[in-house]
């Protein structure tokens, strides 16, 4: 694996994400695990970690200018630590290539809502 391969991977899946505000693990996780054949529960740690970092400074961003909206956040991160926790079990006993699966059904189902909406 090169490191220039992970950190160029990383830059253009953080302008994506920061510019469109698609999940960064849409991005990030099947460019990891379909391209890299960087283990699942591996690449969901490192994707996890990294775009901590990706939300801080583009959400920082946002705020200074002017798109800020505490509420919306304080709810979101209400279910999102909640839902965190049940993810994270649930992606610890749910089989890798049913994960994938499902993370493919699922974007597939939203990009087609969003083309025909």
């Amino acid at each position: 694996m090169a490191v220039i391969t992970i950190i160029f991977v990383g830059f253009i899946s953080a302008i994506v994400a920061a510019t469109t505000g698609i999940g960064w693990g849409i991005i990030i996780m099947p460019v990891l695990v379909g391209l890299l054949s960087i283990n699942h529960p591996v690449a969901v740690c490192a994707t996890m970690f990294s775009g901590i970092v990706l939300c801080i400074i583009s959400g920082t961003s946002y705020l200074h200018l002017g798109y800020g909206d505490i509420r919306l956040f304080l709810l979101l991160s209400a279910g999102a630590a909640v839902g965190a926790i049940i993810g994270s079990y649930t992606g610890s006993v749910v089989p890798a290539h049913i994960m994938l699966k499902v993370v493919g059904l699922i974007i597939i189902a939203l990009g087609l809502k969003m083309v025909f909406s």
